[in-house]
């Protein structure tokens, strides 16, 4: 098989060799092409021949491989290397068991987010919202050349403080949401429309979500609602549940706010100034991956 690497060597925490990696790939029977995206084009390099594509970084890299690959049916196989590995974590995806996983050949499809509006046409595939996540991404896009090295755990319970923080400091912004023709029009400190239900520091805000049900789900947190989302978000992904708040379920969400809406997509900013107006969907199974043998999931083409 003729397999693409991109290789992300500024991600997370584990130090990849190069060496090693081309060398277990080849022994496996495989035809390896080496790609850094400090080095050159990644659309370029993804419109190479090719039969698979390993993405060797975090939940960054695999969503702008997974962007450029939308609707192409080339196959992804996730080597986790960055920090949080959400969408690692939801397929099953281990440095170990990546040679396992292609040996396998078990591929199955996943679903993309879909924006359209005032933000242009976008796609996504943890989520997007306003509110402390998107403020996070906002506080370490302007402290990232001071930053300290942490370990793993260590600067996931970073940015978890840094979101608590930004709970109890952000303001509530009025919002009018659309979901399947049903409106709720309300004052909110978090807005979060998520497709696997996890996002950043591997905060899981809808333990029921699944990337291949053609379903959006959305997170909202009410001003009154601060101190419950606090403690949800000090708790680690596999604690006992916190309070529950509002999740909803839909096809389709109409996303409106004021202008000057810090939002995130996936992990980058984005600063709206004018009125937001977000028309958000869902691509069902516009990507593949690969995924352990005994990983629970529906056969590729088939969702739920």
């Amino acid at each position: 098989m003729r397999i693409l690497v991109v290789h992300n060597p500024d991600a997370g925490h584990d130090q990849l060799s190069r060496s090693v990696l081309s060398g277990e790939l080849q022994r496996a029977g495989h035809l390896v092409t080496w790609f850094d995206p400090r080095e050159g084009s990644l659309d370029e390099a993804l419109r190479a021949a090719a039969d698979t594509v390993v993405v060797a970084g975090g939940d960054g890299s695999v969503g702008a491989v997974g962007r450029a690959l939308v609707g192409r049916r080339l196959p992804i196989a996730i080597l986790p290397a960055g920090t949080a590995n959400n969408l690692a974590a939801a397929l099953g995806a281990t440095r170990e068991n990546l040679i396992p996983r292609l040996a396998a050949g078990r591929v199955v499809a996943f679903d993309v987010g879909v924006i359209d509006g005032s933000a242009g046409r976008r796609f996504f595939l943890e989520g997007v919202g306003r509110g402390p996540f998107a403020d996070t991404v906002a506080l370490f896009e302007r402290l990232r050349h001071r930053r300290k090295t942490l370990g793993r755990d260590d600067e996931l319970e970073r940015d978890r403080q840094a979101m608590r923080e930004s709970v109890l400091s952000s303001g509530a912004c009025e919002c009018r949401i659309d979901f399947d023709g049903e409106e709720v029009i309300g004052e909110f400190v978090m807005v979060e429309i998520t497709n696997a239900g996890v996002i950043g520091p591997n905060l899981l805000l809808s333990p029921g979500a699944v990337p291949f049900d053609g379903l959006l789900d959305v997170f909202l947190v009410r001003a009154a609602e601060r101190e419950a989302l606090v403690e949800m978000i000090g708790r680690k992904t596999n604690a006992p549940p916190a309070p529950p708040l509002p999740v909803r379920r839909a096809r389709a969400v109409r996303f409106q706010a004021p202008p000057g809406q810090r939002l995130h997509i996936d992990g980058e900013l984005l600063v709206h100034e004018d009125p937001l107006d977000l028309r958000i969907g869902l691509e069902p199974g516009a990507l593949r991956f690969y995924v352990p043998a005994d990983l629970p999931w529906p056969a590729e083409g088939m969702p739920a």
